[in-house]
């Protein structure tokens, strides 16, 4: 050893200093970057937290009323099922409704859909769920949401049918009115 090295731990040469300065340097600047992503996301959070609760407390749409019932399908042949009407019913503005159903006994692989309109308007069917069966004539009809109002009578048949008088329902979509099924050969909107 030369007079000029310093020895520390018996005899061994004392390590730079640069690397563990380096070393909390890097560190420092990580604990920084950390504090400072914290510390933002929290406001973010906080702030985001106070606006749901300005926006819950303004006038909103009101409280919703969610209903569900099944119906039975009329039977057309060997053609059985059941639809089950979702309702939303909104404190202010027209009733949502949802229609899903199960049919069995259809043909298989083939589209079936559940038609309709109001009563009033006296307007051509359109779909309100559809599906297509499997193999074993099995289907599950789903749609989309429809505005309805609960004031009006709806009617509903399932195409295709395999008889030409088609069987169907009939009734209010929203809850407190009645949904009943009408015979085949019976005009749709005549049990009003």
């Amino acid at each position: 050893m030369s007079s000029g090295e310093i020895t520390e731990f018996g005899g061994w040469p004392r390590p730079p200093r640069w690397p563990w300065t380096a070393a909390v340097v890097v560190l420092t600047v990580a604990l920084a970057a950390a504090i400072t992503t914290a510390v933002h996301y929290r406001a973010a959070a906080q702030g985001h937290r106070v606006r749901a609760t300005t926006a819950a407390g303004s006038s909103g749409p009101g409280r919703l009323m969610l209903f569900a019932r099944t119906v039975a399908i009329p039977s057309s042949g060997p053609l059985t099922g059941e639809i089950t009407v979702f309702s939303v019913l909104p404190a202010h503005g027209p009733a949502q409704v949802m229609l899903r159903g199960q049919i069995s006994g259809g043909s298989p692989h083939k589209r079936y859909a559940l038609v309709g309109n109001d009563c009033r308007s006296n307007g051509s069917a359109h779909p309100w769920a559809t599906g297509v069966t499997n193999a074993h004539g099995y289907a599950t009809l789903s749609g989309p949401a429809w505005t309805v109002s609960p004031k009006d009578e709806y009617w509903l048949w399932l195409v295709p049918s395999p008889r030409s008088q088609i069987p169907g329902l009939h009734g209010s979509l929203t809850p407190g009115g009645s949904l009943t099924a009408f015979p085949a050969g019976w005009s749709q909107c005549a049990l009003g």
